[in-house]
């Protein structure tokens, strides 16, 4: 959902995007997209080398769009081992890089994102607890981690990802509909829904969005 709010978002503010799907094992954002006249969406397999230079040459050629690349969490050892030279290709581009970490309360998660902090100190990240596994609260081994928090305070930011009611988010994964298509065409309760929703996200991730 953190794909799908980010290319929501920037599209609102009329900025060109691409979606690179690069999990072919989880591609909703992917599907929910690619029927958009005004979303470039490409499929791109970050699990091989091979994906990561076919990923720098769309930057390369699409200068003027900004790009939202959603990986897997299964593909962390992938995105890790390939970061630098990712890096030192947007840094040669004069692009920039944010990573948006979504989270759940389990020990796991919290393991995961403080190793990516500890191995990428420059990297701007931001952690999302993703409230559909419960209240801010509820994340108890990340909230207690209170030196990754405030490193994550310096470098981005800890934000929470409201919960979006589920016959809205049905729309987006099996009726294949983006945000803005429901809001265009959908009953008046998801229309209000959807723009709440995409309302609180940007609250949450304003002043990255808008960077």
């Amino acid at each position: 959902m953190v794909s799908i709010a980010l290319v929501a978002l920037l599209r609102q503010e009329g900025r060109q995007v691409i979606l690179v799907e690069g999990d072919a094992a989880n591609s909703e954002a992917y599907m929910a997209y690619c029927g958009s006249s005004d979303v470039r969406c490409e499929p791109i397999l970050l699990d091989r080398q091979e994906g990561w230079l076919e990923l720098v040459d769309l930057i390369e050629a699409n200068a003027e769009y900004d790009i939202v690349i959603n990986t897997g969490a299964r593909q962390e050892e992938e995105v890790d081992t390939t970061l630098p030279f990712l890096v030192e290709c947007l840094n040669s581009l004069e692009r920039t890089i944010q990573v948006y970490w979504a989270m759940n309360r389990q020990q796991d998660s919290l393991n995961q994102i403080g190793a990516f902090a500890d191995r990428w100190p420059d990297v701007p990240l931001y952690a999302i607890r993703n409230l559909y596994f419960g209240e801010p609260d509820d994340f108890k081994p990340f909230n207690g981690d209170q030196a990754l928090i405030t490193d994550l305070r310096k470098r981005g930011a800890v934000v929470d990802l409201a919960v979006l009611a589920k016959r809205v988010v049905d729309r987006i994964y099996n009726e294949r509909q983006p945000p803005h298509v429901i809001i265009e065409e959908g009953v008046v309760a998801d229309r209000i829904e959807m723009q709440r929703w995409l309302k609180r996200v940007r609250e949450a991730l304003g002043d990255a969005i808008s960077a």
